[in-house]
C-alpha cells in the first residue's frame, strides 16, 4: 500500500500540516522533527502526489522553460543556469523547445493557459506584432534575452546592443572600414539591438554603411556560411565580418579557410556569446561575452520571487568583450611586431 501524508504524520507523531511544511522545504520546522520525517520517507520510499497536492492548494510546483533547442551553447548555458535556480526550491522544471518557431511557441501557450505549469520562462521569444505572449495572463512570465514588443512581463537582458557597439569599435580600432555585419533573425529584439550597436558605432566613426554588407543571417552556422561565400568571392571583399552570434561566426571562418583566406592576417571575424567552441578552435574566437548562465540563473530567481507574490524589476546584465587570436589589423602579418 502506498504511504500517505496521513501515514507518514502518525508514524512521526506529528501534524499533517508539519509533514506538508517538510515536502515543501519550508524553514518553520524544528530540525530533530525533520529529520524524523525525512528518514521515514526514505525508509517508505515516499514520493508525493502531485495531482492531488495540485486539486488541493491549485499548484502543481512546476516552472515552465520555453527554449530555442536543446543543441545550442545558447540554450544549454541558460538551462543550466535555471536549473540551478531552482534546485533548492519545492518547484520542477518542465522544458519545452520551439525551434524558434512561431506555431510552436502557439502550441505551447495553449498549454500554459491550460494551467499545466505555475509560472513561465520564455527564451528568445519572437517579436510578431500579435505575440501570443500578450494572451497569457494567467500565470507569472519572465522573457530571457528579449526586448521587442511593449508586454510588461519583467525581462533578463544582456546588453546587446553595447556589446555589438563595443566590438565594432575594437574592429574600428584595429584599422578596419569595410566590415561585413550578419544579423540575427530580426523579429528578435536582441538582434534589433545588436544591428544598432553595429551602425552606432560605424556612425560615430563617420564611415559610410555598405548596405550590401549587412547581411540576414538566422543564428546558424548555415547562414554564417552563405553570407561569407557571397562575401569573400567579390572583388572588394570585407576586411573584417562581425557576426551576431559564434555559430554564425564559426561558419564564416569556415568559408574563409576553405577558400585559403587566413584568419586574421587576411580576414577578422567576431561573435557574440561566447560559447564553448569559441575557445576551442585555431584561431580562437573573438567575442562578446553574453552572461547566459547569470540570465537563466536570475531568470530562475525572479519567477520563484512571483510565484511567492512578490514583484520584480527587469535585469540587464553587462556583455564583455573577449579579445581572442581572430581578429587583427588589416593586412596583418603575424611575423611583424607592431610598435
Amino acid at each position: 500500500m502506498k504511504l500517505t501524508i496521513s501515514d507518514i504524520a502518525r508514524k512521526a507523531g506529528v501534524s499533517k500540516t508539519t509533514v506538508s511544511r517538510v515536502l515543501n522545504h519550508r524553514p518553520d520546522v524544528d530540525e530533530e522533527t525533520r529529520k524524523k520525517i525525512l528518514k521515514i520517507i526514505e525508509e517508505f520510499n515516499y514520493s508525493p502526489s502531485y495531482t492531488a497536492k495540485s486539486l488541493s492548494t491549485g499548484k502543481r510546483n512546476l516552472i515552465g522553460l520555453i527554449v530555442p533547442s536543446l543543441s545550442s551553447f545558447f540554450s544549454l548555458e541558460i538551462i543550466r543556469g535555471v536549473a540551478e535556480g531552482i534546485s533548492d526550491t519545492q518547484y520542477e522544471l518542465v522544458l519545452y523547445t520551439t525551434g524558434l518557431s512561431k506555431y510552436n511557441e502557439q502550441i505551447y501557450s495553449r498549454a500554459i493557459r491550460n494551467d499545466l505549469v505555475d509560472g513561465i520562462i520564455v527564451v528568445l521569444p519572437r517579436d510578431p506584432k500579435e505575440s501570443y505572449l500578450r494572451s497569457i495572463h494567467e500565470i507569472p512570465i519572465i522573457a530571457v534575452d528579449y526586448s521587442g514588443i511593449d508586454i510588461q512581463y519583467p525581462r533578463i537582458t544582456a546588453t546587446n546592443a553595447f556589446g555589438a557597439y563595443e566590438g565594432t569599435k575594437y574592429l574600428i580600432n584595429l584599422g578596419h572600414k569595410r566590415i561585413g555585419f550578419i544579423t540575427g533573425l530580426m523579429d528578435l529584439g536582441c538582434s534589433q539591438d545588436r544591428l544598432q550597436g553595429f551602425i552606432d558605432a560605424m556612425d560615430e566613426a563617420d564611415f559610410v554603411i555598405d548596405k550590401s554588407l549587412i547581411g540576414s543571417g538566422s543564428f546558424t552556422r548555415a547562414s554564417g556560411e552563405l553570407l561569407a561565400k557571397e562575401w569573400l568571392s567579390q572583388k572588394e571583399k570585407p576586411t573584417a565580418i562581425f557576426a551576431s552570434n559564434d555559430e554564425m561566426a564559426l561558419g564564416v571562418m569556415d568559408v574563409a579557410e576553405s577558400l585559403g583566406i587566413a584568419i586574421p592576417s587576411e580576414l577578422s571575424v567576431l561573435g557574440f556569446d561566447d560559447i564553448n567552441e569559441a575557445r576551442m578552435r585555431r584561431p580562437a574566437l573573438t567575442t562578446i561575452k553574453q552572461p547566459l548562465f547569470e540570465m537563466g540563473n536570475q531568470a530562475a530567481n525572479g519567477i520563484v520571487s512571483l510565484l511567492d507574490g512578490h514583484t520584480i524589476q527587469s535585469q540587464v546584465l553587462e556583455t564583455q568583450l573577449v579579445i581572442r587570436e581572430s581578429c587583427a589589423p588589416p593586412n596583418f602579418l603575424p611575423n611583424y611586431t607592431l610598435r
